[in-house]
């Protein structure tokens, strides 16, 4: 890793590894003969703000998914993905029907669901941050949450938040399966129920399964909020 930028992007990867290892997202363990250890690597992006000054760097740790072998370290990989075009008919039926609506932002979404029992998924070690034995083998992790990238990643994230909004008290459409009266796409969230008061009681019950939220509005909600038939 070299560039103008070494020093913010060395920082924003200690960032990431910090945050991983605090989630307990893994277990260190020694490598295996009989292990399908998946190459790892480092996505690192710049944000910048529209007018072109920097906003922050950003350091993803992420697995080769292309490595992995189904019946090994994965099985099932379908998630289901709300359309914009159910999220609209939502935003018209709130209208239509006096509901209210909130929009979240989940950090380090795919980190909060942890890989089945059946599912060994096995990682090189970060680049930057190895760690060997004694006989100089670099040491692998054993992930016990999901990581970006992986395959089965994005359905246990949709079964892990489907699972705590239904323990809130909110209710799984029959139609739509991914539509639990809210909307999820990657991981930005939508919700909408009759009264606020309700709506604003789930922030409390996510905050205390240890669910990151940014607590921040998308703008065509805030017009959809302050223009609905309330």
């Amino acid at each position: 890793m070299n560039g103008p930028f070494l020093a913010e992007y060395w920082q924003a990867a200690c960032v990431e590894v910090e945050t991983l290892e605090e989630m307990d997202a893994w277990d260190v363990v020694e490598r295996e003969p009989e292990m399908n250890v998946l190459p790892s690597t480092w996505a690192f992006k710049c944000k910048r703000f529209p007018d072109g000054l920097i906003e922050k760097f950003k350091a993803r740790f992420c697995a080769h998914c292309d490595k992995q072998i189904e019946g090994i370290d994965y099985f099932e990989t379908f998630a289901p993905m709300v359309q914009w075009i159910t999220v609209r008919l939502m935003l018209i039926l709130e209208c239509l029907l006096g509901l209210v609506s909130k929009q979240g932002d989940v950090t380090c979404a795919y980190l909060h669901a942890h890989l089945p029992d059946n599912e060994r998924v096995y990682v090189e070690m970060h680049l930057g941050f190895k760690q060997y034995n004694k006989q100089g083998t670099a040491k692998v992790l054993k992930l016990k949450s999901t990581l970006y990238s992986l395959k089965q990643s994005p359905r246990a994230f949709w079964k892990f938040v489907t699972e705590k909004l239904v323990n809130c008290g909110m209710e799984q459409s029959v139609s739509l399966s991914a539509t639990v009266s809210f909307a999820w796409f990657m991981w930005m969230i939508c919700y909408f129920g009759k009264r606020k008061t309700n709506l604003s009681m789930i922030w409390p019950k996510l905050s205390e399964k240890k669910m990151y939220f940014l607590r921040k509005k998308a703008m065509w909600l805030d017009f959809w909020e302050s223009n609905s038939c309330v």
